[in-house]
């Protein structure tokens, strides 16, 4: 019975051998996919794309190890501050060689005081972060260097579930390993990946390649050795490849590496909408002709999406020429658009198709307030909760807008979009409750809403 198996297997594996061999004998690939002695291989295509792809180490920001949970208690006890060691972290892909721009993920050189870059000839460069955004997990480095390798770009639009892509990334900082497979999934949305309370853009390919720690950052690219993806994340019980992983597609980081060239960071506005998936249930219910779209179910006071006239229970089904499916993906599409940008939003009203001209407009933050140099806040700008914030009507206290990185909140782990809700145990309301008294007293306990979690930070 095992010897009918086997031969079965062996049948089975013989013929998806030669249906390779065909299909790719037949295909108009750029590059070829077949050895000399006809034999299938990605080697050809592997030969020229490897070296573009680069190990991330970064040495973390230096922060005090508190033995006895005071500074000057450790100092008297000769508990020297621990420095923090260079480690790896992640990879990269160089995506323009004359200029020395690499791509990665922002989660990669997240809380670095320095990130390095390792070739696949092995030289070791300093680089200098360009850009870097949290909600899409896209970050931009550059390198000063010579006679680099870089990925051309793909159009991830173009991909189809079935379409095989490779993997190619330093997993546990072994080196250079290259995995394949297919993509598995398209448009995928993982909230639970989130560590914070900003809003997240998300519209990951899924494939079956192992990516595994070590692999974010790195290249996901297809059969022509374009970069369509850049890998980031995984769905594991152990933390290990499962076959479920994930990468951002290569239109998205584009779309971000474009603003953070022009800006260092991304300008986002305010559209204005809180919008619902469109189910089967709510589609028979507004007698829709279609089950996708994102139903209105609130609009913002005084946005871009109450002056275009868009309604409570309108169904948004798409954005210029691009359909949509559920509400992540209008998250998605209307969070990439650039402020001041004019796009049109086709929309369905009383069961009537209607187009709309409008445009994002800034995020109005209102007053700020930022500490002087005297206060252990010094560094970090806050302001009032903005109507677009998760927190709005939810909690009361001040938004931490911006925070220097090399500010003592920082190095405790304060971060930008954190709810301060009170300090001192004195609770918050907005910037009216705060005077510049409370602001230089030290220490500081701050008590710091950050999504669903509530945590102390400690200035001292």
């Amino acid at each position: 019975m095992k010897h009918k198996v086997s031969k079965r297997l062996g049948l089975t594996a013989i013929v998806f051998l030669l249906a390779l061999i065909t299909t790719f004998a037949h295909a108009n690939w750029p590059i070829g996919l077949i050895t000399e002695g006809g034999k299938p291989s990605l080697a050809p295509l592997l030969e020229t794309r490897t070296a573009a792809i680069v190990q991330i180490s970064i040495v973390p920001e230096s922060r005090a190890r508190r033995i006895f949970g005071d500074p000057l208690l450790d100092r008297f006890y000769g508990r020297e501050p621990e420095e923090p060691k260079e480690h790896y972290s992640g990879s990269g892909v160089v995506i323009d060689a004359t200029k020395g721009y690499i791509v990665t993920n922002h989660h990669v050189i997240n809380g670095a005081a320095a990130v390095y870059v390792t070739l696949q000839d092995l030289r070791k460069f300093k680089t200098t972060i360009v850009g870097s955004d949290e909600p899409t997990d896209v970050a931009l480095l550059q390198i000063n260097a010579d006679d680099l390798t870089e990925l051309p770009l793909g159009d991830s639009d173009q991909l189809k579930v079935g379409d095989f892509v490779i993997a190619i990334g330093n997993p546990f900082g072994l080196g250079q390993t290259v995995t394949t497979g297919v993509v598995s999934g398209l448009g995928r949305n993982l909230p639970f990946i989130s560590t914070s309370d900003r809003q997240n853009y998300e519209d990951f390919i899924q494939t079956d390649a192992s990516i595994n720690p070590g692999n974010s950052g790195g290249a996901l690219i297809d059969l022509n050795g374009n970069l369509v993806g850049i890998n980031t994340a995984i769905v594991s019980a152990s933390g290990t490849s499962s076959g479920i992983g994930f990468a951002v597609p290569s239109n998205m980081a584009t779309s971000i590496i474009d603003q953070l060239l022009e800006h260092g960071n991304i300008q986002r506005g305010i559209f204005g909408v809180d919008v619902l998936t469109v189910t089967p249930d709510v589609a028979e219910l507004y007698e829709l002709p279609t089950r996708k779209g994102a139903l209105v179910r609130g609009v913002v006071s005084g946005s871009s999406a109450e002056n275009a006239g868009i309604q409570v229970e309108d169904v948004i089904v798409a954005v210029d020429t691009e359909d949509i499916e559920d509400a992540s993906d209008l998250q998605n599409v209307i969070g990439l658009q650039r402020i001041g940008n004019e796009f049109d939003l086709t929309l369905v009203r009383d069961g009537r198709r209607k187009t709309i001209r409008t445009s994002i407009e800034p995020i109005d933050v209102g007053p700020r307030v930022s500490p002087n140099n005297q206060s252990p806040l010094h560094g970090v700008t806050l302001t009032d909760i903005p109507p677009t914030h998760n927190s709005f009507r939810r909690n009361s206290g001040l938004l931490v807008f911006e925070i220097e990185t090399d500010s003592l909140a920082y190095a405790e782990g304060l971060r930008s979009g954190d709810v301060i809700r009170a300090i001192n145990r004195q609770g918050l309301r907005n910037l009216k409750s705060i005077d510049e008294q409370m602001l230089n007293q030290s220490p500081l306990f701050l008590l710091v809403l950050r999504g669903r979690a509530q945590f102390i930070v400690a200035l001292q």
